[in-house]
């Protein structure tokens, strides 16, 4: 089982994905604690890499991966069926970088220290530097965008689904991200 689901997550099958998903959710739903296990490995990557987009720290990001899966194992069973699992895994990631943010700003308020950063984005395990430096010109949403298109090869509608946005500003803000990473690229190479 849990082959199969890493086996499905390597391919680049976004159907298949999404029914593997679907089929881990439920089990997770009914106390299978390997399916998340599995869920987990498949999309630790992903989850993490939109949950940095939205709070730039490291460290805060780990821990907003850690609770979307600790937070996927209590309300499995308020999954509905039959509608997106990845984008109801990525919408709780989302909302839980949010509220991290938000509770680190008021954090920040009433400390009136300055924020510890942590790591940069070029010390995550991303591949490719100049992807980092150029994902840093994005603003937050543009960046959230990007990776769930990218990163985890979702669809304009699923994307528009966890950002609470229409498809076509999905897909508008989504080219908007391209053109700055163009503009970025032709400024590096003296176009």
């Amino acid at each position: 089982m849990v082959t199969e689901l890493l086996d499905i997550s390597e391919a680049l099958d976004n159907d298949k994905l999404k029914k593997a998903c679907e089929v881990s959710v439920a089990k997770v739903a009914h106390g299978d604690i390997s399916a998340l296990s599995q869920l987990y490995s498949c999309l630790k990557r992903p989850v993490f890499l939109l949950a940095y987009s939205v709070v730039s720290d490291y460290s805060l990001a780990e821990d907003v991966t850690q609770e979307t899966f600790l937070r996927i194992s209590e309300k499995a069973s308020t999954y509905r069926p039959g509608t997106n699992p990845k984008a109801w895994i990525f919408t709780i990631a989302r909302n839980l970088a949010l509220t991290a943010l938000r509770g680190r700003k008021c954090e920040q308020l009433s400390e009136e220290q300055p924020l510890q950063t942590g790591e940069s984005i070029e010390d995550i395990a991303v591949t490719d530097a100049d992807f980092s430096r150029a994902i840093a010109v994005l603003d937050s949403d543009e960046r959230n965008i990007v990776i769930l298109k990218i990163v985890a090869s979702m669809k304009h509608k699923e994307i528009a689904q966890i950002m609470g946005i229409s498809t076509g500003d999905a897909r508008v803000r989504y080219f908007r991200a391209l053109k700055k990473f163009k503009s970025y690229y032709e400024g590096r190479n003296g176009k």
